[in-house]
């Protein structure tokens, strides 16, 4: 009589594990690429609710918000460090909670300490969200625990702002008034280097960040001469490329000459890292406080600096534009970075014509009507 077998051979088991392995090998592949299909589109989704919530923005108040309440002129801007409590450093996106289904947050906020009007300079004896918890006076310290809410609509989820971000991005960085300067000190670009230990009493490493940020345009406000360290003069203006949302901007709808469809309006930012990649993010941007970058970098290739438009989609770059619309902008060839090392690549001679075609993009009455099709998906 022959007796039934109970169990695999050693042979089958292996056969049975090699088979196995193998349609995980196919299956894993497949299954990253429905993943990043649903955070791209989820992506897309809080890009279009930031459009939305600007338009419902120009529909109460017949204007725009402004990209950040920074420095008040030139010359502060070149001067003025962190203590300086006159610059309230908030960034649009706090502009739009109310718009966003996030009155809780938006309705704690002390407009005392932290002036949400563009034309008040804030009150030095008080101090503002962003300052030493320690030093201030009255009820700021209630605007830095609102500053650390973590907010997912404020982030991509294909990237996480969170993971080892040695130091958190607080304002807007060094390009928006004056000429520009490329000073971790200086007051247009305001830091915040996280201590892990008890020395940090803003808790600084846990502050509410944010992967999507104003388009400035190429310069912002200011202006750029030059191409590179070594040169000096530029054959092109810059200038008539300024964004939408910049230092203090009371811009509308009707301001966009170049049309709504043919105008970047946010954008999505990785916060670097710098090259060589060190696998995190070199900075977090903060949603209280950061409010629009410059395309004049263009968009990176592999590696971006902190202040370049960037994403963790292969190949594009999410953007809303200022009818609403958020399509995928190609970074193609219009990486251009003329400003010198540590902080860039100090690149010598004329930009690539994708470098223009996204300052147009960019610029919001430039009244350039180059091909955009190379960029444009």
């Amino acid at each position: 009589m022959k007796r039934k077998r109970s169990a695999f051979t050693l042979i089958e088991l292996l056969v049975v594990i090699a088979i196995i392995a193998v349609l995980i090998g196919l299956l894993l592949p497949a299954i990253q690429k429905v993943r990043e299909a649903a955070n791209r589109m989820s992506c897309t989704n809080n890009l279009k609710q930031l459009g939305l919530a600007v338009h419902n923005y120009q529909s109460t108040f017949n204007k725009l918000p402004p990209g950040y309440l920074g420095p008040l002129n030139d010359t502060e801007a070149q001067t003025t460090e962190l203590a300086n409590t006159q610059i309230q450093w908030v960034g649009v996106l706090v502009y739009l909670l109310p718009y966003m289904e996030l009155n809780a947050i938006y309705n704690q906020i002390n407009q005392t300490t932290t002036p949400l009007d563009i034309k008040t300079q804030g009150d030095p004896k008080v101090g503002n969200w962003w300052l030493d918890p320690t030093k201030v006076v009255g009820n700021a310290t209630n605007n830095l625990t609102l500053a650390h809410t973590k907010i997912k609509e404020f982030v991509c989820p294909s990237h996480d702002p969170y993971s080892s971000t040695p130091s958190i991005l607080f304002g807007s960085h060094f390009f928006i008034t004056g000429a520009p300067k490329i000073d971790k000190t200086a007051g247009n670009g305001v830091f915040w280097t996280v201590d892990t230990s008890s020395k940090d009493p803003m808790n600084a490493q846990d502050i509410g960040r944010t992967t999507y940020v104003g388009v400035a345009g190429t310069w912002g406000k200011g202006t750029y001469t030059g191409y590179g360290k070594n040169d000096k003069g530029a054959v092109f203006d810059i200038g008539q490329y300024e964004g939408i949302f910049t230092n203090r901007s009371t811009n509308s709808i009707g301001a966009i000459q170049d049309g709504t469809s043919n105008t970047l309006m946010f954008g999505e930012c990785l916060g670097g890292p710098n090259p060589p990649p060190s696998g995190s993010p070199q900075f977090g941007f903060s949603w209280f406080g950061a409010g629009a970058l410059p395309t004049l970098a263009g968009l990176p290739v592999q590696y971006p600096y902190y202040y370049q438009f960037s994403s963790k989609h292969t190949g594009i770059v999410n953007f809303v534009y200022a009818d609403g619309s958020v399509r995928g902008v190609k970074v193609g060839s219009s990486k251009w970075n003329p400003i010198p090392a540590p902080y860039g690549e100090a690149e010598k001679g004329p930009p690539t014509t994708d470098w223009f075609v996204l300052q147009q993009l960019a610029g919001m009455r430039d009244g350039e009507t180059r091909d955009s099709t190379s960029l444009e998906n």
